[in-house]
Order: structure tokens, then C-alpha cells, then sequence
């Protein structure tokens, strides 16, 4: 019976230590690569008040993030989650998240 709690025990600390590093090499991807696969730039309107989570699912919808939970946590982490700016956007699939980051916090809309 010990031996089957320890076989368990290690196949669970693999599949754990499996899924970390997946997760981890997906979110470095996030932080270095473009925002999005598509070709071409997008038009998202951000609304007066919106929070960074409604902003991240916006964009999410749009195509131009693939974890918008992740931009979430990013924008948390920095600080900057209150400091999105509302209006018009034009958002590039080819920018990196600071890019995108930055756009979003000076407010760069469509004129």
C-alpha cells in the first residue's frame, strides 16, 4: 500500500511539474511574440470605465489576444490595470504585448 501512495504521488509531481512548464513556455510566448496571428489591423473601441478584464475580453473577441486573463495579470502586475485609456484603438496583430500595453495606457485612438 506504501508503495502504490508513493507511485502516485511521483506520477502526480510529474504531470505537475509537466503542466508548470507547458504553462511557462506558453506564457514567455506571450510576452515575446506578436499579440496575434491575424494579418490584419482591427479597430477596438474601448469603453469610458471599462475594467482591464473587460478590455482583455474585448480584445480576446476581436482575435487580438489569445489569453486575455494573462494581459489580466500582466497589467495587474505592473500596476497599470486602472490606467487603460477609452476610445478607439487601432490595434496591430504584430506588436508585442509592451506595444500593445502602451497603446492601450496613452490612449492612441483612430483620428
Amino acid at each position: 500500500m506504501q508503495k502504490i501512495k508513493l507511485f502516485l504521488m511521483t506520477v502526480a509531481a510529474c504531470v505537475l511539474v509537466t503542466w508548470l512548464s507547458v504553462e511557462g513556455w506558453a506564457f514567455k510566448q506571450f510576452l515575446t511574440q506578436p499579440i496575434s496571428s491575424q494579418t490584419d489591423a482591427q479597430v477596438v473601441s474601448i469603453p469610458k470605465g471599462a475594467t482591464s478584464r473587460k478590455v482583455a475580453h474585448l480584445l480576446y473577441e476581436a482575435k487580438m489576444v489569445r489569453h486575455p486573463e494573462w494581459l489580466v495579470w500582466v497589467l495587474k502586475w505592473r500596476g497599470q490595470a486602472e490606467q487603460v485609456k477609452a476610445g478607439e484603438i487601432e490595434i496591430h496583430p504584430n506588436w508585442t504585448l509592451d506595444e500593445l500595453i502602451d497603446a492601450l495606457i496613452q490612449g492612441k485612438t483612430v483620428t
